[in-house]
C-alpha cells in the first residue's frame, strides 16, 4: 500500500516537473520566434533605410543642378507635382539587398520652404537667410529658436543703401543668456523681443524675435540677406536652429522627406517596418570665411555697385 502511494506521489512529481519544463520550452520557443522575427524586421529596416537614403542623396545631387525645383518634373521620370503647390513626389521601386524577392517602395517628397526646422549649424559657421525680394526686400519679423544653453548669435544684415547706391553691412549681437558674448557692444543694431508661442513666453537664452525693419539704418534701403553665426561656449560644437517669418519670407531650405517600405507587404496589409528619413539643405550658400571675418572685425564694410 505504501509502495503504491509512493509511486503515485512520484508520478505526480514527475508530471509536475514535465509540466514546468513544457512551460519553459514553450516560453523559450516563443522568445526565439520573437527574436528571429525582430532580427528579420531590423534587417529589413536597415535595408529600407539604406535604399531610401541613397535615393535622397541622388535627388539632392540632381536637384542642385536645376535652376528651379519645378524643373524636376521634366528632368526625371520618377517625379510628379504633389497635391500642395510647390511640392513634388518622387517614387521608386528598388530590389532588396538580400537574397529575398522583396521589392522596396520608396517615396520622397521634395519642397522648398521658408520654414527652417532643427537645422544643425556648427559653431562659428554662418547660415544665410535670403531677404532679397521685391523693391525693398523682406523687412518683417524673424523668429529664431535654438538648442544649447550657451549660444549667442552674431547677426549681420547685408543691405543696399538706395540713397548712395552702396552695399553695406549692419551688425548686431544677441546673447539671451548674457554670459557668452564677452566682448559686448554699447549699442545694438536691432530691437530684440522675447519670443512668445501659444501665449507662452520662451526662454530668452534659446529664442528671440525681431523685425528687420527695426534695424538702425537712416537712409532708405533694400534688405539683401541676414547672416547668422552662432558663438558657442562650454565645449559644444553644434546648435539646432529653427527659423520662421511671415508668408512673404523667401524660401530658405529644400526639404527631402523619404519613406521606404516593402512593396509587397504594404499591399497585403502585413506589418512591415517603415524607414523615414528627412534631409534639409540650405538654398543660399554662406559667404566666404575670409570675407565674413572682415565683417566681424570692422564696424562696416561697403563696396560700390
Amino acid at each position: 500500500m505504501k509502495n503504491r502511494r509512493l509511486k503515485g506521489q512520484i508520478l505526480v512529481i514527475v508530471l509536475l516537473v514535465l509540466s514546468i519544463l513544457g512551460i519553459f520550452v514553450v516560453a523559450i520557443a516563443s522568445n526565439t520566434r520573437r527574436d528571429v522575427a525582430e532580427r528579420v524586421r531590423n534587417e529589413k529596416y536597415e535595408q529600407y533605410y539604406s535604399l531610401t537614403e541613397r535615393r535622397i542623396l541622388q535627388l539632392v545631387q540632381s536637384t542642385n543642378e536645376l535652376d528651379t525645383l519645378s524643373e524636376i518634373v521634366q528632368a526625371t521620370d520618377e517625379c510628379i507635382s504633389g497635391v500642395s503647390s510647390g511640392t513634388y513626389v518622387c517614387s521608386y521601386l528598388d530590389s532588396s539587398q538580400d537574397e529575398s524577392d522583396d521589392t522596396v517602395s520608396i517615396r520622397v517628397n521634395v519642397q522648398d520652404t521658408n520654414r527652417v526646422e532643427s537645422l544643425q549649424v556648427e559653431k562659428d559657421q554662418t547660415f544665410k537667410v535670403d531677404l532679397n525680394i521685391g523693391e525693398r526686400g523682406y523687412k518683417d519679423i524673424i523668429r529664431m529658436k535654438w538648442t544649447g544653453s550657451s549660444v549667442a548669435w552674431i547677426i549681420s544684415l547685408d543691405y543696399l543703401d538706395l540713397t548712395d547706391g552702396m552695399y553695406k553691412v549692419l551688425k548686431g549681437v544677441y546673447d539671451g543668456s548674457g554670459n557668452v558674448y564677452v566682448q559686448g557692444i554699447t549699442t545694438n543694431s536691432f530691437t530684440f523681443n522675447q519670443l512668445v508661442e501659444n501665449d507662452t513666453p520662451l526662454d530668452r537664452a534659446n529664442a528671440v524675435e525681431f523685425s528687420i525693419g527695426s534695424a538702425t539704418i537712416t537712409n532708405d534701403y533694400k534688405a539683401i540677406a541676414l547672416r547668422l553665426k552662432p558663438i558657442i561656449t562650454g565645449g559644444e560644437r553644434l546648435t539646432q536652429l529653427s527659423l520662421t517669418g511671415t508668408s512673404s519670407l523667401p524660401n530658405q531650405v529644400r526639404k527631402y522627406i523619404g519613406e521606404g517600405i516593402s512593396a509587397s507587404e504594404s499591399n497585403t496589409g502585413a506589418d512591415s517596418p517603415t524607414a523615414i528619413l528627412e534631409a534639409q539643405i540650405p538654398l543660399h550658400p554662406a559667404p566666404a570665411e575670409f570675407f565674413d571675418y572682415v565683417l566681424r572685425t570692422e564696424e562696416s564694410v561697403v563696396k560700390p555697385m
